[in-house]
């Protein structure tokens, strides 16, 4: 009996170190499982926000630097304010992106506008006051007072040789890269989010419930803008969750 009882408290000791063993070995590949489905879809979710960022850049890149080649044309100082309208109606075709231009002379009077609204007096307008000193302004990202499209301003002085004779303005929108970042689906409680150096949000998944935040100290964004790639977490977004 004694034997027995040995035999069984020894199948029962076995029995326990066997479960703690699988236990742990089961602990530690689920472990191992998560980290690897944690760096797949941290590796994903970047390797998105890169696309993403790609698409932006390109959808505003081309846009400057016609702008600049424009106020650099010889001809646009010279001709016809018709065949200016002219000109400034073309690259607004070709950039949908861009609301509206002007071409105003040294005392703020438009000789043509995009559209077909009145020609105004820019003269008192800051960022004509900077081009007309020389200087080009391309404004941080704003929003349109009565729809709250995020928009930037881009003025550049007209020069001819070394001496100011105009200046070229135009109203870039950031519409479409707003729309196409709320068509995006990202699954869950996930959000797509487009922010400018300054912390005006351009694009989130949610625009309507964040059209006027500024979210540049959110750790996420402040960590973005200072320069670095990569994933975070455990931190409160900009939706409060």
């Amino acid at each position: 009996m004694r034997f027995k009882r040995l035999s069984y408290q020894i199948l029962v000791v076995f029995v326990l170190v066997v479960i703690v063993c699988l236990g742990v070995s089961g602990w530690f590949l689920v472990q191992f499982s998560e980290n690897i489905v944690t760096q797949n879809i941290s590796e994903g979710d970047q390797n998105f926000a890169g696309r993403i960022a790609q698409e932006v850049e390109a959808e505003m890149a081309s846009v400057k630097p016609t702008l600049t080649l424009l106020a650099e044309s010889r001809g646009l100082r010279f001709i016809e304010a018709t065949e200016v309208k002219g000109e400034i109606d073309r690259v607004q075709r070709s950039f949908p992106e861009i609301t509206s231009i002007y071409v105003a002379d040294m005392e703020g009077k438009q000789i043509a506008r995009t559209g077909t609204e009145e020609l105004e007096n820019v003269s008192k307008i800051w960022s004509f006051q900077v081009a007309k000193g020389g200087d080009e302004l391309v404004s941080d990202i704003y929003l349109k007072p009565a729809t709250s499209e995020p928009m930037q301003t881009i003025t550049l002085p007209i020069i001819d040789n070394g001496a100011v004779v105009g200046v070229l303005s135009a109203d870039i929108s950031f519409q479409r890269v707003m729309r196409s970042i709320m068509d995006i689906d990202v699954g869950g409680n996930g959000n797509v989010v487009v922010v400018a150096d300054n912390g005006r949000v351009v694009a989130h998944t949610h625009m309507e419930q964040v059209p006027e935040l500024d979210i540049a100290r959110l750790p996420a964004v402040e960590a973005v803008l200072a320069g670095q790639e990569g994933t975070m977490e455990g931190y409160t977004d900009e939706l409060g969750r």
